[in-house]
């Protein structure tokens, strides 16, 4: 059941990106990478993260294998990462171990990103 919804979802996202102009690199568009983290949003600022928000920055972690992907998670979270609520992710990878530096932040800017 889950792979036909993985597949129905992936042509619906297919055809409806182009018509709003929404970038996609591998089947992944900001829209989702930002609902991935919605586990993160809730939290209270300095707040302890929870399992299901240091999985879903996990999760981020492991399918940015690429440059191209990182660069694209970098770009999509670069114009909201200081804005409330996803100001809260910033410390968040460190305090779940995750290295995924340069993702949320990056100081030299997303085209600076390698593997």
């Amino acid at each position: 059941m889950s792979n036909s919804v993985f597949v129905v979802s992936f042509v619906l996202m297919t055809i409806v990106s182009p018509i709003f102009n929404a970038k996609i690199v591998y089947g992944i568009t900001c829209g989702m990478t930002k609902d991935s983290v919605r586990p993160c949003l809730v939290l209270a600022p300095g707040q302890v993260p929870t399992r299901p928000c240091c999985d879903a920055l996990q999760a981020i972690e492991f399918q940015a294998t690429t440059k191209q992907i990182r660069q694209f998670y970098c770009n999509c979270f670069k114009n909201v990462i200081h804005s409330s609520p996803y100001v809260k992710l910033i410390p968040l990878p460190g305090l779940c171990r995750i290295p995924i530096t340069g993702i949320l932040t990056s100081p030299n800017g997303c085209d600076s990103i390698q593997v």
